[in-house]
């Protein structure tokens, strides 16, 4: 079934939640890249892939504009998220929780935690990050979110249908040598702007892998997308 035709509004029906869960749960470990496994890996990090409805009540994504005061990755987009922390109990979940309510103000009350994806090694470091999918059940303008300006710019909301539009993808080639040297196509995501004011910036890199891994899954008859060598499955921490 093309995008065209898929029913966009039934992406947070009940139904297609519990085959997107059944989906996830027969995911098995596999190795992503030899050198990433074992004591190379010792950094961990959480996000939240955040499940909305836009302003419009469209089935969308929540994106994250990183504060350009940041030391890395400035201006670039983002999930919700940051280090698994010793408060956190070696939790992916309080993790990702905590980091959202700490850098958009959304309390986790407010999400339905569906299930985590598999870790992802970042770019740039030894450090692994586990996606964690969420709902949040209230009713919400991004622009009215009490946004921590150290970290964010803003948060916007993204339709789920323009990510599953082929007119918005694109890819990064990397030709790297070292651990990184199989990953010669990651997907990307491009024409933005209309959600994010008139600006224009790319959706790339380890964000722009989760929200294709979550594509994949969730809307599997929209989102109809082969990467040449993108990454493959670590581990599904649990829950």
């Amino acid at each position: 079934m093309s995008s065209g035709k898929f029913i966009f509004e039934n992406v947070f029906s009940p139904e297609n939640k519990q085959r997107t869960l059944e989906e996830l749960s027969n995911i098995e470990s596999e190795s992503i890249l030899e050198n990433f496994i074992g004591s190379a890996m010792k950094k961990k990090a959480a996000i939240l892939v955040p499940l909305c409805y836009d302003v419009e009540h469209r089935p969308a994504l929540l994106f994250n504009l990183r504060s350009k005061s940041l030391r890395s990755h400035q201006g670039e987009l983002c999930f919700p998220g940051g280090s698994v922390d010793p408060e956190d109990d070696d939790n992916v979940v309080t993790a990702a929780l905590r980091e959202t309510e700490e850098e958009i103000g959304i309390p986790p009350a407010d999400i339905d935690i569906w299930t985590t994806l598999p870790y992802v090694p970042t770019v740039t470091s030894i450090m692994r990050v586990s996606p964690v999918l969420g709902f949040i059940k209230k009713s919400f303008d991004p622009k009215e979110l009490k946004v921590n300006p150290a970290e964010v710019e803003f948060a916007f909301t993204v339709p789920i249908e323009h990510l599953c539009d082929p007119k918005n993808w694109e890819s990064t080639n990397w030709s790297k040598k070292g651990r990184f040297a199989k990953f010669t196509s990651m997907p990307a995501f491009a024409n933005l702007d209309e959600f994010m004011g008139g600006q224009k910036v790319r959706l790339w890199g380890l964000t722009a892998i989760v929200t294709h891994m979550v594509l994949t899954f969730l809307v599997p008859e929209a989102y109809q997308r082969e990467i040449a060598m993108s990454p493959r499955i670590v581990e599904k921490p649990k829950l």
